[in-house]
């Protein structure tokens, strides 16, 4: 099969929320991560482009409308041994309207940034990718994460995107 060919089982977007130096993590209340901390975010619907679909996902989920979304990175994830893989777009915002209010996705707080790493049930995936987005470093991040059937990480090579 060539690159023309693949088409990606579903494509999903995060939105990295920041004020000065708080975080705005989602306790997700149903399926997927359920249980867990992590940002906004969900998957792009057909016919939506990357940032609609992360705008609309942000107001579902928070009530805030970003006003400036920027790509933080790209990561392809999938489980192994099987066929579906995902691709994921991470967007920061550090602008937004709206008045905070939780969804049906799950109950949304202010953390700080550096606890946002120890905190109780934060998402696995949220701790692979967060370094790379606050280090920013000037340029996107990608790479992949491969997990277990069970959620498990078993491999994550992530780096940011180097000049061609």
């Amino acid at each position: 099969m060539n690159m023309c060919d693949y088409a990606y089982n579903s494509i999903v977007v995060f939105c990295f929320i920041i004020e000065g130096n708080r975080l705005l993590l989602i306790h997700r209340e149903q399926d997927p991560y359920k249980g867990t901390l992590t940002v906004p975010g969900g998957k792009k619907e057909r016919g939506e482009s990357i940032s609609q679909a992360c705008i609309r996902e942000v107001r579902e989920e928070t009530g805030f409308v970003p006003c400036a979304l920027e790509l933080a990175g790209v990561v392809h994830n999938y489980q192994e041994g099987e066929g579906h893989e995902t691709l994921t777009f991470y967007f920061t915002c550090h602008s937004f309207s709206g008045e905070l209010r939780s969804g049906e996705e799950g109950r949304v707080e202010w953390y700080d940034i550096d606890a946002s790493f120890s905190l109780k049930d934060t998402n696995l995936h949220y701790l692979q990718i967060a370094p790379f987005v606050f280090a920013r470093k000037g340029k996107p991040f990608e790479g992949q994460i491969v997990t277990l059937k069970n959620g498990e990480i078993i491999r994550s090579t992530l780096d940011y995107l180097k000049d061609i």
